[in-house]
């Protein structure tokens, strides 16, 4: 819902501001985004962090698309797996299908490192999936406040140590690894979760992530 007041307002100000053929582009990359489908548009445009991206006023519409993607074709891989093999056998599909399409993303990026492989639902649909996957895993860890902080600082090292702005998997797996140890430790009575700050942040970042580009 809150995607809908952003098209809308890009598009009143755009018809104001923009020159006639930006605005035009605005008019498309609105209609894109709509459908699920801006990724593909944007990854024949060229990479992500492009000086000619600047007049993209709904570039970051990708992930968004990717995501509703990811949300279309998901239910129907659960459905038709619970069917045709049983809902015991979902739990080790969903784990094959995360390692097959990370294979197969870090092996496309090793033969072309091409920029618009950052767009690609082939190529992220892995960690979408990997999110999905840790609906199956309960763990009751000892020591979860220690692999909650452990997993905090190694995702802020890795975020901190990348300099490549490329799409690159395995360092992607990296992060999502670290999210993952923070999420399965659990540790709800740590200064972060409890933070005034940071949960105004949570509660923010959708909002933040939809303006932030515009």
């Amino acid at each position: 819902v809150p995607f809908i007041p952003l098209i809308v307002v890009c598009l009143l100000v755009g018809k104001l501001v923009l020159s006639p053929q930006i605005f035009h582009e605005l008019v498309g990359e609105s209609a894109r985004s709509l459908l699920f489908i801006s990724n593909y548009f944007f990854a024949n445009q060229g990479g992500y962090f492009s000086l000619n991206f600047l007049d993209k006023i709904l570039l970051h519409t990708w992930y968004l698309s990717l995501v509703g993607q990811f949300y279309i074709i998901f239910p129907i891989f659960v459905c038709s797996t619970i069917k045709l093999i049983g809902i015991k056998n979902l739990k080790i599909s969903i784990f094959a299908l995360t390692i097959i399409l990370f294979v197969y993303s870090e092996f496309k990026y090793k033969l072309s490192n091409a920029d618009n492989l950052y767009y690609l639902s082939s190529m992220r649909a892995w960690e979408l999936l990997f999110g999905a996957s840790l609906t199956f895993i309960r763990i009751d860890l000892k020591f979860n406040k220690i692999c909650y902080y452990l997993g905090f600082i190694a995702l802020i090292l890795v975020i901190i140590l990348t300099k490549d702005q490329n799409y690159n998997p395995a360092r992607i797996l990296l992060i999502t690894f670290s999210c993952a140890v923070v999420i399965i430790a659990n540790y709800q009575s740590s200064f972060i979760n409890n933070n005034k700050l940071m949960q105004f942040i949570g509660r923010s970042s959708y909002s933040l992530y939809l303006w932030h580009w515009p």
